[in-house]
């Protein structure tokens, strides 16, 4: 929450300055944890919906913030959900094995949280 913070507070600064309010601000988080403090989030969004087939097509994240939302290229996925057999370890969407989960496997913290470049693209179009 130290790094949360820390951003949280230079938005702020930069937004109390008359002469240099923010064109746009958001910060970004995986579905999870940071939403008990920031609240709802301003978007929402899963990779795959902007192209993006490799391990974090999956990989539901949050924006909060002010601007505007990405426009999203993909309509339907290109994937398919494996069923659970069992009720011991059902995920929240009562998936798992997936493609795509497994994928997640041997991939670096780095790599797991990199920002995946076809949203990235799509966001700075949208905000530029």
């Amino acid at each position: 929450m130290t790094t949360v913070r820390a951003c949280l507070n230079i938005i702020w600064t930069i937004q109390e300055h008359k002469h240099a309010t923010l064109t746009f601000w958001a910060l970004e988080n995986p579905d999870g944890y940071l939403s008990q403090f920031l609240g709802r989030p301003s978007y929402s969004f899963q990779p795959w919906k902007f192209g993006c087939v490799d391990f974090r097509a999956t990989k539901r994240t949050m924006l909060w913030g002010y601007f505007n939302q990405p426009r999203e290229t993909v309509r339907k996925r290109d994937f398919t959900k494996i069923p659970l057999k069992g009720q011991h370890s059902k995920r929240k969407d009562g998936y798992a094995n997936s493609p795509v989960d497994q994928r997640w496997k041997g991939q670096s913290a780095e790599k797991r949280a990199e920002t995946e470049p076809s949203f990235a693209k799509s966001f700075y179009e949208a905000n530029k």
